[in-house]
């Protein structure tokens, strides 16, 4: 049964019918879907970013694997301190975690950009996935952690409700678009976090710190790429800051100031 309801963002209406939210994978595979959706920035790609995808793959369902925060210099919301990897980067982080990947027909990548207003998101991501003939066939897979909660206002029925649990599970059904929601196995994995990874210092963390990363070489070779070619890099050794991934966006971001 579809619901038909009002769901507000700031002054902006939409009238939305709940799609399903799945729980397990067992759900997903029995409900007849044949795509399964797995999106973020994954700046970088963390253990956890890797072992989603691997329970999207054991599914058997073909993957879509969007790619968030694709802004180029162009955007106003281009921000590569934040989301240092390009766009040709992260398919190449993905390549790189899963090399059965490559030429695999069964998986398609896809990018998608920041708006500013998640609504419009939603509905972009709602067209994307029209072009390529899959909404009403696809189930959106993410993980759930506390700092993915925020609160929103919707109405239904008349009546103004604030939702608090992940904005994926509380937004994207009303887009008509199915949603498969699981969680961590140990609590202490909740406080990996790409904002934290980006901070590493490349060349000093130890091992531990190292197997938090899917993709750990590659992004130290980019970083210390970037810090190499880049036109501060006398004053940064200088200051003895550490090789970290603000360099691949900072590298970027004194490039585009000198155009």
């Amino acid at each position: 049964m579809q619901i038909a309801i009002v769901i507000r963002y700031g002054s902006v209406y939409y009238n939305m019918n709940i799609a399903s939210t799945y729980t397990s994978k067992q759900q997903v595979q029995l409900s007849g879907k044949r795509y399964v959706v797995c999106i973020g920035r994954r700046q970088p790609m963390h253990r956890l970013h890797k072992e989603s995808i691997e329970e999207a793959l054991e599914t058997g369902l073909k993957l879509i694997y969007v790619i968030g925060s694709t802004n180029t210099a162009d955007s106003d919301l281009y921000d590569p301190i934040n989301n240092p990897l390009t766009y040709e980067q992260q398919i190449e982080q993905f390549y790189l975690t899963f090399p059965q990947a490559r030429g695999n027909k069964d998986i398609t990548i896809i990018g998608i950009e920041d708006v500013g207003n998640l609504a419009i998101w939603a509905q972009n991501l709602v067209d994307k996935l029209d072009k390529l003939g899959v909404t009403k066939d696809c189930v959106v897979h993410f993980r759930g952690k506390n700092i993915d909660r925020h609160d929103f206002d919707i109405e239904i029925a008349g009546q103004k409700i604030t939702l608090k649990d992940s904005w994926y599970i509380d937004t994207l059904p009303y887009f008509g678009l199915s949603v498969w929601y699981s969680k961590n196995i140990f609590k202490r994995d909740y406080d990996i976090s790409s904002r934290h990874l980006r901070l590493y210092d490349l060349n000093k963390i130890g091992k531990y710190k190292q197997q938090q990363f899917a993709c750990y070489d590659y992004i130290k070779k980019l970083a210390n790429d970037a810090r190499e070619a880049s036109p501060i890099k006398t004053y940064l050794e200088g200051q003895k800051i550490p090789v970290t991934m603000i360099d691949i966006g900072l590298v970027k971001q004194t490039t585009i100031a000198k155009k």
